[in-house]
């Protein structure tokens, strides 16, 4: 099984530098480009975002319909749908089950199982350094790696049993023509420095979104949509295991028109065709960022 603790990724101020990066970094094989059939939106995920999710959803419909077609767009509830598709987070749900436990969610499961299995990973890779060399780590750090109990091989066994089913379940909703929809991050950046950043609250609303391309190995791009209340605002796409050519092309295809419907984001009620030059310059610098899953690079067959 493939590691859920390292992967590659890259920024790029277009779609385009992106797209030419990616075909070098993962050598691609030539494919004939070709437009995604289904465009999945994650309501209930979306619904995670602290920034107005009308606005989000707005911004990708919009520009969905206009190249697409409205028959590409499909909504779908995430939680219920893994829930039923990835069995084995029942018997870690019954493993963690003590009192408030007992009613974390599937999102907030699969986030603690992607904790975990970093944890584990990191350890593995390095926990012989740390002990040997005893290098100084944040506080915080230092007391998710290291004063938490081992897994034991039974519970290794599972967490990778949910891997495994999370990329079979993520694979069968995409197929070869699909894209998810969620958000990049459930609220607008934490002040540098701040405590939110290391709480536990923060840590498991972003590990929620974090967790879908992490455990199931799946290749994801975060495309700006403006700013909200003076801050970054990103929506990611996420295409099968395997699947970067075809969400490359994607985001290619989709980029300018979601530059466009962004304005939305800055005032819903104005038209596209009244933004201003300074809101144009402030679109023009946002940068495009793709994040590839290492599973794909990694995993053989």
């Amino acid at each position: 099984s493939s590691s859920v603790c390292v992967s590659s990724g890259w920024f790029a101020r277009d779609p385009n530098t992106l797209r030419r990066v990616g075909h070098v970094i993962l050598q691609l094989p030539f494919a004939a480009q070709r437009n995604p059939r289904q465009i999945i939106l994650a309501d209930d995920y979306l619904q995670f975002s602290k920034v107005p999710v009308d606005r989000i959803k707005k911004v990708v419909i919009k520009s969905a319909e206009k190249l697409f077609g409205r028959q590409a767009l499909k909504h779908e509830n995430l939680e219920k749908y893994l829930e039923a598709k990835v069995p084995s987070l029942k018997e870690f749900c019954r493993e963690k089950a003590n009192g408030d436990d007992a009613k974390l969610t599937t999102s907030m499961l699969l986030a603690n199982v992607m904790q975990l299995l970093q944890r584990h990973e990191f350890l593995q890779n390095h926990g012989d350094w740390i002990n040997t060399v005893n290098p100084s780590i944040d506080p915080a750090v230092y007391s998710q790696l290291c004063k938490t109990p081992e897994l034991t091989d039974e519970e290794i066994e599972n967490l990778n049993a949910v891997r495994n089913q999370m990329r079979v379940a993520i694979g069968s909703l995409l197929k070869d023509d699909g894209i998810l929809v969620i958000p990049t991050m459930p609220s607008v950046p934490p002040k540098l420095g701040s405590k939110e950043i290391m709480s536990e609250d923060y840590q498991n609303r972003a590990s929620s979104l974090l967790c879908v391309a992490s455990i199931s190995g799946c290749c994801q791009v975060t495309v700006p949509l403006g700013k909200h209340d003076k801050c970054p605002v990103s929506v990611s796409l996420i295409a099968r295991h395997g699947g970067d050519r075809f969400l490359l092309d994607t985001v290619q295809k989709m980029y300018a028109s979601l530059q466009e419907n962004s304005t939305l984001m800055v005032n819903p009620k104005s038209p596209i065709n009244t933004i201003s030059q300074e809101e144009s310059a402030e679109i023009a610098k946002e940068k495009v960022s793709i994040h590839c899953s290492i599973a794909y690079l990694l995993v053989v067959g």
